[in-house]
Order: structure tokens, then sequence, then C-alpha cells
């Protein structure tokens, strides 16, 4: 390993946040661009890459990564390519599972009895990908709980479902403050 990673690591291991957001900042658009090969959406490669982030942040915090036998840019796309591999079987799997219950006809209402955030709200919900509606569908629209989600066989743990939940309603959040600050300006 080259010195100067072994310094990174280091004052990443200290909690150097600024340091962190800088590799982020970094290696984000070659990930992107090396990964599109892959039969993914271009949300699912930026899942992929936050998740490869975290994890690479969290194994140096935790001590379990003190070493590097690569670079740093090839230990983060190694976690990426089985992050984006784990997303292939996955929806590889979902193509297999039968959600009888998303054939639910929508309930027929004006669109006029809609509030101005709620058609926003609307319109953003449907530029979101499918894996991201169809989990807050289930939660929200369907009342099922975090466990009940694990147990329709849709994904591997609470917590993958926790966090995926959580990721797609910040994307949401940040569709509707992006709405919010384009009217004001």
């Amino acid at each position: 390993m080259v010195k100067n990673e072994q310094n990174i690591i280091q004052q990443l291991s200290l909690g150097d946040e600024n340091l962190l957001e800088e590799l982020y900042i970094e290696y984000y658009n070659v990930f992107l661009y090396y990964f599109k090969r892959y039969s993914v959406s271009q949300q699912d490669i930026e899942e992929a890459y936050q998740d490869s982030m975290i994890a690479f942040y969290q194994s140096i915090l935790s001590g379990k990564l003190k070493n590097l036998k690569s670079s740093i840019k090839a230990y983060i796309f190694g976690i990426g390519k089985h992050k984006i591999l784990d997303k292939i079987r996955y929806n590889k799997k979902q193509k297999d599972i039968q959600y009888p219950q998303d054939n639910i006809d929508p309930i027929p209402v004006e669109s006029e009895e809609f509030t101005i955030e709620q058609q926003l709200l609307h319109q953003h919900f449907k530029r979101l990908g499918e894996s991201c509606q169809r989990i807050l569908k289930f939660f929200y629209y369907r009342g099922l709980s975090i466990k009940d989600i694990v147990a329709a066989g849709s994904y591997k743990d609470e917590n993958t479902v926790k966090s995926h939940k959580s990721r797609c309603l910040k994307q949401l959040r940040s569709m509707k403050n992006e709405n919010a600050w384009t009217r004001k300006n």
C-alpha cells in the first residue's frame, strides 16, 4: 500500500469526516462510470456507492481495516462490485416473486381534491425507482411493518429494510426541497 494511503486510513480512523468527503467526491464519478456497464439503474449505482463508502468508513472506525493490500479506490470498488452483484441478484429474484397486492386498483379521486403539495408529492413519488416505490407502498400504503416486509421475502433483514426505506424517504425529501427551491427562484 502506498504510504500516503496509510496516512489517509490513519486520519479517517481519527474521525476526519472532511477527508472522507474528499474521497467521496474524488471517486464518485469514476465509480458511477465504471458500474454503468452492469444492468442496474443509476439510482442503484449511487446507492451502492454510498453503501460502499459507509462500509469502508465503518471498517476503518471499527479497527477492522488498518492495512490495505490494494489501493483505497480498489477496496471501495471491490465493495461496490459486491453491492451491485447483490442488487442484480435481488432484481432477478424480484422478477420471480409475484406481488398480487401490487395490482390493487387505485381509488378514483378527482385531482382537484389534492393540495398542490400532495400533487407534487405524487409527481416526485413517480420519479422514484421501482424498489423505492415498492417499499414505501408496503410501509405507508399497505401499513406493513418492517418485519412483515422482511417476511414477504423481499429483503435480507430488518436493517436492510430500514436503511432502504430511509434512503428512499431522503430521496423524496430531496426532490421536494429541490422543487421548493426552484419555485422560490
